[in-house]
């Protein structure tokens, strides 16, 4: 068994010292004894784990060893006072808690190991239950323990029970619902402000309540109006070209500074929206460094896609279409039309443009329905013809790189020129429309204006909006109310801005609470924002690597933004509990573990690179006690939870508040509360 913070804790407690099945939802002080009667097991305390494939649980208490010194300890982890050897497991301390799985029969199936203040395990084979004991020499130690255990998933293979709590957590659609004229509820902000951005602390919440949420969706949709100029106290400076600079470790080097960016600005960011908008449209327009081996590209192609996130569409795909990353990613680099009858154009970007990028493949009506024939068969948007076309009038553009341009800004090494003798000659005929040709770039913004003028693309879009924003089961209506705002601003320069506006003033925005599984850099940033951690971990000579564990862990969680597996991105939209598989599962314990692992309860760490900042915990609660520091954490990540989550929670730091804290912040994001958005 694995020590550290790593787990969900949901609730399945023993009340006895004597052996029994833990029965759900129930909280208890488990008295857990040294003794080893028949059966091996004895009268430990125990977990049923017979329909279980993994056991996630934490403890604390008080030990009491007879016959030695007297030892009080506030964790799991033994009196380090006592160095007798140990009888059970060797490489755990004297009085700590360990823990082994048992048979139907009562005999063991596994050796005894340490359980730390929080640990998980995967149930072996024929276990019947997890059984907890002192470990010791004298048969006589004994400890009083608060144990909060639960058995995740099930021997016959059905889903995970955290993603079946997290669904059931999930609204079914609830229809309409029609905010009051006065300010939205607390849980009303907070949600706005986790969809809009990625949350925030309890005290910016109740600051955005006394202003009004609507005040503050209309500030962050004009993002030049917001004052984020101490982002740079919190964003790693771009390395010029050429030069790889390291941490003390030696391990950081110039990519890794540029990616790490990302996370920093979402972090610390007072543009949330744009930042936001920014992570949905790098998760639309998919492009990974795996393929196009190229920093400087990258970055360059990240802030083409900020500068444009909330400003016009047909901009914002004509300018990515050019850039040098998308040219590379998906074989328009060079493409030669000079003779497209004996030399054929590659088609792959034209394909992802019209499939994935702007129409999608079906012909759809207002609310996204398909548009069907006389047998009930979708109409297709595009032909292969239509294609072909769309590859050709795309041919003559390079990506152009200066081998060695000097230590210069990255952003300006890579670019795009474009080639009249190796463009195919228009004019082009698109879905019907004919596009005109010059013989020249502006040929990108006519095919671009061609493909979006289709009646299926804003439906397309706003359908995905939604997706990304609100619900992944948008109704009809929701987005047949949002497609004519769509159309009406086709050539506005903020035409996204106002379609932002129109989604977030629908009646049924509001609606969509609960109903989505957090994207992993949500899980991540979402927790660092709201436990006061935006501002605690500013960039430093001596540490040069803010969040650097938090970039890492995204790779884990199979969402690092440099790095989409394919096309279709991290998830295609509408299917995020994808990204909860189990094995993601316990990826994302382990980033839970690490983030409690950064909560500081004295004084912060002036050379780590994640700090949740708790230092004045009883000023920020209102309080010492375990129901202030319970109802803060609550409030902080989960719109202060569940009556279960919050008894569980009050139970588990009643022991003592400021020890247990990080505790608590674990099992606060392992629970299926956090898990939903």
């Amino acid at each position: 068994m694995k020590r550290g913070l790593r787990a969900f804790i949901a609730a399945a407690f023993v009340a006895s010292p004597a052996i029994a099945h833990a029965a759900p939802a129930t909280f208890a002080t488990t008295y857990v004894s040294s003794a080893v009667p028949r059966g091996q097991t004895g009268f430990d305390a125990g977990v049923d784990v017979s329909q279980g494939r993994y056991v996630r649980l934490t403890a604390s208490g008080t030990i009491a060893l007879p016959g030695y010194s007297a030892c009080r300890a506030t964790t799991a982890e033994g009196c380090a006072a006592v160095s007798s050897p140990s009888r059970s497991a060797p490489d755990a301390a004297t009085g700590s808690l360990i823990a082994a799985f048992v048979s139907r029969s009562g005999m063991l199936l596994t050796a005894w190991s340490p359980v730390g203040l929080a640990a998980y395990v995967a149930v072996p084979p024929d276990a019947a239950r997890m059984v907890l004991r002192i470990n010791g020499t004298t048969g006589y130690e004994f400890g009083a323990f608060r144990v909060v255990a639960d058995v995740v998933g099930s021997a016959d293979g059905a889903a995970d029970s955290a993603v079946r709590d997290a669904t059931y957590y999930r609204r079914g659609f609830p229809g309409t619902r029609t905010l009051p004229s006065q300010l939205p509820t607390r849980s009303d902000v907070q949600y706005a402000m986790r969809r809009f951005g990625f949350g925030d602390t309890p005290a910016n919440v109740t600051a955005v309540s006394n202003s009004g949420v609507a005040a503050w969706i209309a500030q962050q949709l004009s993002p030049e109006t917001i004052d984020d100029s101490a982002l740079n106290t919190y964003v790693e400076p771009i390395p010029l070209y050429g030069t790889g600079p390291s941490t003390k470790d030696g391990y950081d080097n110039y990519d890794a500074i540029l990616q790490r960016r990302i996370v920093q600005r979402e972090i610390a960011s007072k543009r949330q929206l744009l930042e936001k908008m920014t992570l949905h449209w790098l998760e639309h327009f998919a492009v990974s460094q795996d393929k196009v081996n190229s920093a400087a590209a990258m970055i360059r192609y990240e802030e083409t896609v900020r500068t444009d996130a909330l400003g016009n569409f047909k901009q914002l795909v004509s300018d990515v279409s050019v850039e040098p990353a998308m040219l590379l990613w998906l074989d328009n680099n060079n493409n030669d039309g000079s003779n497209v009858v004996q030399n054929p154009p590659n088609e792959n970007f034209a394909r992802e443009l019209m499939q994935l990028y702007v129409l999608g493949t079906t012909q759809l009506n207002p609310d996204g329905s398909a548009v069907v024939d006389v047998a009930g068969n979708a109409l297709q948007t595009y032909t292969d013809t239509d294609v072909k076309q769309v590859a050709q009038a795309l041919t003559g553009f390079q990506r152009t790189a200066s081998p060695n341009p000097g230590k210069v800004d990255p952003r300006t090494v890579e670019g795009v020129k474009f080639y009249p003798a190796r463009h195919a000659k228009g004019p082009f005929t698109i879905m019907g429309q004919t596009v005109t040709d010059t013989g020249d770039p502006t040929i990108v913004g006519k095919v671009i204006a061609s493909i979006a003028s289709n009646p299926a693309t804003a439906p397309f879009e706003v359908k995905e909006l939604l997706q990304r924003f609100v619900t992944e089961t948008p109704s009809p209506g929701y987005v047949a109310r949002i497609v004519p705002v769509w159309n009406a601003n086709a050539d506005d320069p903020k035409q996204l801005a106002k379609v932002m506006a129109a989604i977030a003033a629908d009646p049924e925005f509001y609606a969509g609470k609960g109903t989505m599984i957090k994207e992993p850099i949500e899980f991540a940033v979402d927790a660092i924002r709201g436990l006061n951690g935006a501002q605690a971990t500013p960039f430093t000579p001596a540490m040069q690597t803010p969040y650097r564990s938090v970039n890492t862990v995204l790779g884990a969680m199979q969402q690092q933004q440099w790095y989409p597996p394919s096309v279709f991105s991290f998830y295609r939209p509408g299917e995020k509990e994808s990204l909860l598989t189990n094995s993601l599962l316990l990826s994302r314990w382990s980033d839970g573990a690490s983030l409690s692992n950064a909560t500081r309860m004295t004084t912060l760490c002036p050379t780590c690179d994640v700090n949740l900042d708790l230092t004045s915990l009883t000023a920020l609660a209102g309080g010492s006690d375990a129901q202030s520091a319970a109802g803060y954490v609550l409030d902080a990540l989960v719109d202060g939870g569940t009556p279960q989550l919050r008894g569980l929670l009050q139970n588990y730091l009643a022991n003592n508040v400021h020890a247990l804290t990080p505790g608590a912040v674990w099992i606060v994001l392992t629970s299926p509360e956090y898990e939903v958005n």
